[in-house]
């Protein structure tokens, strides 16, 4: 299944908005730090997506489409406390993001997301490159939330 497919089935929105609804409860109670999160994604689905779920969890989200505009937006802009990035955008892929930052010894977390298999082995690649952590498109969005929580927590 697409995520295009995932998306236009309301069962899904509605596990995207109970997502979002226990994600908020979660920044009530106090249960995590909100953190500024650089999201980069080619697929502008993905990216509302996204940055729809980080940003009801209270997170502040800057978007990226391509790798070049993300390295100018980590060289400009104040402190970003993770960067999540799909590993097949244009220009500059995720895994030269990945390599770019771990070069220059920036020690920003980093969540490699991809919707090709393991076959291909991009996600294992991006963990040798220096991703903190991978997830395999289509993911859940708790899987999400929680690798986010996990990786701004340190």
């Amino acid at each position: 299944m697409s995520i295009r497919e995932f998306l236009r089935d309301t069962k899904n929105v509605r596990e995207i908005n109970g997502s979002i609804r226990r994600a908020l409860e979660l920044r009530r109670l106090g249960g995590g730090r909100m953190a500024r999160i650089l999201v980069v994604d080619d697929d502008s689905l993905i990216r509302r997506m996204l940055a729809r779920t980080l940003e009801g969890a209270g997170h502040v989200v800057l978007c990226a489409t391509q790798g070049q505009d993300a390295l100018h937006l980590l060289g400009s802009e104040p402190a970003v406390d993770l960067v999540i990035t799909d590993i097949d955008v244009p220009e500059i892929d995720g895994l030269q993001i990945i390599a770019s930052l771990r070069r220059d010894k920036n020690p920003i977390p980093i969540l490699a997301i991809s919707a090709r298999s393991g076959r291909d082995g991009w996600l294992n690649m991006a963990t040798a490159f220096g991703a903190d952590r991978t997830l395999l498109k289509p993911f859940d969005l708790r899987q999400l939330l929680d690798a986010v929580h996990e990786l701004v927590a340190h």
